[in-house]
């Protein structure tokens, strides 16, 4: 954290971003490790602390229902595979850091997971379908920097918020969450089948 800090702030700049930060050009190029290395780099205090904020929030939630240590596997796993698409897909002069696509890809995973993980459960459709609502709306709250649909083509064109990247994390989040959440489920069921035999046994 001291070190992110010390980068974030300029005082030791090194040349941390010149080789980390996310420029499509060159991942396209073949520097893929950029969308991994520009989750830890941030443009002032205010921007990491923001995503220190929301990651450890977010990640705290999520490690309750899958386990902190797979919530963090898979949300840095997610994060890095949603810059790669985006810098990929994007523009070649697309430049930029951050790990707010690691907070949005935790939110996808706790959002899809609860529902997926729950979705057999005899419920009312709004408490099946509401983390995903939830997720959907905490990103269009959150993800977009305050833009709206509204706004003047300059004003959106002056933001710095990365929404593609935001909601290609959310995206990604969501489908890791419905792979493990699916995997789970099935282990759940297989221990039910076993469990029905044990009774058996006793004759």
């Amino acid at each position: 954290m001291l070190v992110g800090s010390a980068v974030a702030t300029g005082f030791w700049r090194l040349d941390a971003f010149d080789i980390g930060a996310i420029d499509s050009g060159l991942v396209q190029a073949g520097e893929w490790w950029r969308a991994w290395t520009a989750l830890t780099l941030h443009v002032d205090a205010a921007h990491l602390a923001a995503n220190l904020g929301g990651g450890m929030w977010f990640g705290y939630l999520a490690g309750r229902q899958i386990g902190a240590g797979h919530t963090w596997l898979l949300t840095v796993v997610g994060a890095g595979v949603a810059n790669l698409i985006e810098s990929l897909l994007g523009p070649v002069g697309h430049h930029s850091v951050g790990a707010s696509t690691a907070v949005f890809t935790v939110l996808g995973l706790m959002a899809a997971y609860t529902w997926r993980i729950r979705y057999e459960f005899p419920q009312r459709w709004a408490r099946r379908w509401g983390p995903l609502v939830a997720g959907a709306l905490l990103l269009g709250w959150m993800g977009t920097g305050g833009l709206s649909g509204i706004d003047k083509p300059e004003v959106i064109a002056a933001s710095t918020t990365d929404i593609v990247a935001h909601a290609s994390g959310f995206f990604v989040g969501a489908v890791v969450a419905v792979l493990t959440a699916a995997a789970t489920v099935h282990h759940l069921h297989r221990v039910e089948d076993v469990a029905c035999l044990f009774p058996l046994l006793q004759f």
